[in-house]
């Protein structure tokens, strides 16, 4: 093979693949749970039953809220992992959806 050519070649990168799957898992949570705890100091806290139940299923739904937001973007990371995992090579030169991706 000359250099163009294998300047051309698609590797696998399996541990690149590997971090955004983990990514894709991990950062939802991670997020979610930073901004709970960032709510959970910036609302009041409560003092009477009722409030402290309102209190709770505020901070619930700001987590789940966080969480599926966070978990549809992280997402987009799951078809780039699967291509870093393919091996490849290309007679001339790489498809641009794949420079793109």
């Amino acid at each position: 093979m000359d250099q163009a050519a294998e300047q051309q070649r698609w590797e696998a990168r399996p541990r690149l693949a590997w971090v955004l799957r983990a990514l894709s898992w991990v950062l939802p949570v991670v997020v979610s749970v930073a901004v709970t705890s960032a709510a959970g100091r910036w609302l009041p806290h409560p003092e009477g039953r009722l409030e402290v139940v309102a209190w709770w299923v505020s901070l619930t739904m700001i987590a789940t809220g966080v969480l599926y937001a966070v978990d549809g973007v992280t997402r987009r990371l799951l078809p780039l992992a699967a291509l870093f995992k393919l091996s490849l090579v290309f007679p001339d030169r790489a498809p641009a959806r794949f420079r793109r991706a």
